[in-house]
């Protein structure tokens, strides 16, 4: 940029303490204010999941944030989770169906719970078929050791419907019936997740290999 005789750059010289994107003062510190609700939302929020800064909608945060669930699990859920939009939004389902209405509308579109989604046309999946075999894989693997209720559970979580689960968790005092019916959910919960871990982790190998070949030429 040119200068000024003065030697002053030429333009709007720019203000340290200017207004930018915030217009409060700790905006201008750098420091925007976040609005963490009302304070009976904040109260709710911190006997939920013991934190403030968490969508009680997110019932893998509230299950992470409790402690419930490791750092493992809890990507093995949001990796569903994306897997999961992935398939609504490229095969136009809708986000109020139920888990069974859902698996039997994933398997309308010729995909048999054996079969793998078929490539496009050049070749390639599309994220909606990839996500789809992912998902496809998971429930098989289900499907063989015979506990495709589990990941029905599993699947209520990533969808959000989880509110029994939740309310128990959260629940002051329990009886010792509910504290032990809750420690066998859990343990369940558990083994469910190590079983969609391994179909997760198989998949990342598949794609890291696949990878390597590919730079192989």
């Amino acid at each position: 940029m040119s200068r000024r005789k003065s030697g002053r750059k030429r333009g709007r010289p720019r203000q340290e303490h200017a207004r930018r994107r915030e217009t409060t003062r700790a905006g201008r510190r750098g420091n925007p204010f976040i609005d963490r609700g009302t304070d009976q939302l904040r109260i709710r929020k911190l006997a939920i999941a013991g934190r403030e800064n968490i969508d009680l909608s997110d019932t893998i945060g509230i299950l992470a944030a409790r402690g419930i669930i490791n750092a493992e699990e809890t990507i093995v859920l949001r990796v569903l989770q994306i897997s999961l939009d992935t398939v609504r939004r490229g095969r136009g389902l809708t986000a109020d169906m139920s888990v069974n209405s859902l698996w039997a509308a994933l398997q309308a579109g010729g995909h048999r719970s054996n079969a793998w989604p078929t490539p496009t046309n050049d070749g390639r999946r599309s994220p909606a078929d990839a996500a789809l075999e992912r998902l496809t894989m998971v429930r098989n693997a289900f499907f063989v050791v015979g506990k495709l209720d589990q990941l029905d559970a599993i699947m209520n979580i990533v969808e959000g419907r989880a509110a029994d689960l939740i309310m128990q968790i959260t629940k002051p005092q329990k009886t010792f019936a509910e504290a032990r019916a809750l420690a066998a959910e859990i343990s369940e919960l558990h083994d469910a997740l190590a079983i969609a871990g391994a179909i997760v982790q198989q998949g990342r190998r598949r794609r890291a290999m696949a990878g390597r070949r590919m730079a192989r030429g």
